[in-house]
């Protein structure tokens, strides 16, 4: 869940990425990609179709803004 399912939210953007990815790893789940259908055989990107997709264990998140802020977070998901 991110710029193709609530466009672009700027500054915001990083603290709604970073809560679709802590409920994406509660869920063991990824959300998939938005108007995706068909994938490009020459473009290596794997992007998620379906709700099937297990989320692994850790998410990172990298932002960087134009005035050459930086920050970096990864969080891990705690299984039972």
């Amino acid at each position: 869940m991110t710029r193709d399912t609530l466009l672009n939210l700027g500054e915001a953007s990083g603290i709604v990425e970073l809560a679709a990815s802590v409920l994406a790893l509660r869920e063991g789940r990824h959300f998939p990609v938005l108007n995706y259908d068909t994938p490009d055989p020459a473009c290596p990107v794997s992007a998620v179709r379906g709700d099937s997709t297990p989320s692994g264990k850790t998410a990172a998140h990298c932002k960087v803004t134009p005035q050459g802020q930086a920050s970096a977070v990864v969080i891990g998901a705690v299984r039972e």
